[in-house]
């Protein structure tokens, strides 16, 4: 027999464990619906970077303008990332190509990575991880380039091509518009670098 004390902790109990099991549903769909917002800036940000009109003006020789020479031109500024408000995306690698006039955008934010690289035109976020020299299975490959002076290296990190001739040419007030034409006295080196690539979706 269950006394009147007892059965008011055992209804207490049960009024506590509904209250945790709605407040954990409500988590889960308050999470969702910001993770939502978030690939929706992250897709809105993405399309002014690709539409930006100074793109055609600054354009090279390879047709790759990065985020990085937008900012400087003063066309854009940072973009935050919006996974993270007290970080930017990377203006290294966030870049548009263009090809036969069509804009091949890549925007990099954080862990995750928005790209129209298929003809459709559909944007499509992958979840990246950071580049390392160990190769996995169906690992994405990167080569960077970087160079010697005063027997170390110049910059902290392996760029892609089109990104050491900008930050090279920038550093040294030269014109070079592709990295075998840098003279071997510079001592241009390469390192191969991989990482995971997983689509997330399309939006």
């Amino acid at each position: 027999m269950i006394n009147n004390k007892g059965k008011a902790h055992s209804e207490i109990l049960i009024v506590l464990v509904v209250i945790l099991l709605l407040t954990s549903i409500l988590s889960v769909f308050l999470l969702k619906c910001i993770k939502t917002e978030n690939f929706r800036a992250l897709k809105s940000d993405f399309i002014l970077m690709i539409n930006n009109n100074n793109i055609y003006n600054l354009k090279s020789n390879d047709e790759i303008v990065s985020l990085k020479e937008l900012v400087d031109q003063g066309a854009v500024e940072n973009i935050k990332n919006p996974f993270n408000h007290k970080q930017y995306c990377d203006i290294y690698e966030s870049r548009v190509e263009v090809k036969n006039n069509r804009k091949i955008g890549i925007l990099k934010c954080g862990d995750y990575l928005i790209t129209n690289e298929n003809e459709d035109n559909k944007s499509i976020v992958y979840k990246v991880s950071k580049w390392q020299d160990k190769k996995s299975e169906n690992s994405e490959v990167k080569v960077g380039y970087n160079y010697i002076q005063d027997n170390k290296l110049v910059f902290n990190t392996y760029y892609y091509d089109y990104m050491f001739l900008y930050l090279f040419n920038r550093k040294n007030n030269t014109t070079y518009n592709n990295v075998n034409t840098i003279p071997e006295k510079n001592q241009v080196i390469t390192q191969v670098f991989y990482r995971t690539k997983e689509k997330i979706k399309e939006i």
